[in-house]
């Protein structure tokens, strides 16, 4: 393909990709000291459960979302043990993680 050829696709991947996200595509959430905002609806699991900052946000740099939460590539990371699964039997599940619907759902036992 020519360069010309090239541009709207790279822009319409440009524009899916920053309306996945609702703060953009480099929206993060903030830290857990800082409370719920609108970029971390789901707030902390640290703060929710007073655990250790081990535990939730400390390390990750954010919030952490919970089992059975939506999730996906521009949302917060699920808490540790959980992981980001597109829903079942879709038909383009990397679409449906970079819209964010996911669940954060146990992990699966290495093969």
């Amino acid at each position: 393909m020519t360069p010309h050829r090239l541009l709207p696709p790279l822009l319409l991947l440009l524009a899916l990709l920053l309306a996945a996200s609702p703060g953009g595509a480099l929206a993060r959430c903030p830290g857990c000291g800082q409370g719920v905002q609108a970029g971390c609806p789901g707030g902390c699991v640290e703060e929710e459960d007073g655990g250790s900052p081990a535990e939730g946000c400390a390390e990750a740099e954010g919030c952490l979302r919970r089992e059975g939460q939506e999730c996906g590539v521009y949302t917060p990371n699920c808490a540790p043990g959980l992981q980001c699964h597109p829903p079942k039997d879709d038909e383009a599940p990397l679409r449906a993680l970079l819209l964010g619907r996911g669940r954060c759902l146990p992990a699966r036992a290495p093969a």
